[in-house]
Formats: structure tokens, sequence, C-alpha cells
């Protein structure tokens, strides 16, 4: 074994100290730089996202506009619906007045004293 003389003992701990620290320094540069990667990785896909984003709410404003033009139609037929119901109702009414009225000056008049 080789004795050291004080100052190659330095210079030995020196070099020691020195090649741990670049290796940490290598490990922290390697970490950030696959930091960095994955950032921009996900940069891109946020940019992709985005325009698909776009694109999907153009549709979607398409097809809103569509839905609401056809509530409004399903709203007026509902409403003429709604009018020729009530029309019918008060026909249906009329008619079961008069076949009401008809039956009554049809009746023997003895039918009439009773009810």
């Amino acid at each position: 074994m080789k004795i050291l003389k004080p100052a190659s003992l330095h210079i030995f701990r020196y070099r020691k100290l020195l090649a741990e620290i670049k290796h940490k320094l290598e490990d922290s540069a390697a970490k950030l730089k696959g930091g960095l990667n994955t950032l921009n990785e996900t940069r891109v896909q946020v940019a992709n996202m985005q325009v698909v984003c776009q694109e999907k709410k153009e549709v979607v404003a398409v097809a809103k506009r569509e839905c609401e033009e056809i509530l409004v139609e399903i709203v007026q037929e509902k409403r003429i619906i709604d009018e020729q119901e009530r029309q019918a109702c008060f026909s249906l009414a009329y008619i079961f007045y008069i076949i009401k009225v008809r039956r009554k000056e049809n009746l023997p008049k003895t039918y009439e004293k009773i009810n």
C-alpha cells in the first residue's frame, strides 16, 4: 500500500468529492431534461387538444342552433295542436248539448215530469 502525503490526500479527497458532485449534477441534469421533454410533449398534446376542442365547439354551436330551431317548431306545432284540441272539445261539447236537447224534445211528457 502506498502512503499518501498530506497534500496528496487532500487532492485525492477533493477529486473524490468533485466526482460525487459531478455525478449528482449529471443526475439532476438528466432529470431536468426528462422533465422538460415531458413538458414539451404535454404542450404539444394540449395544443392538439385545443384544436380538437375548437372544432368540436363549432360542431356543438351548429347543433345547438339546429336544436333551438327544432324546439321553436315543436312549440309552434304544440300551440296549433292545443288550439285544435280545444276546438275539438268545444265541438264535442256542442254536439253533446245538441243531442241532449233533441232527446229532451223527443221524450214523452211523462218522462220529463219524472226527471
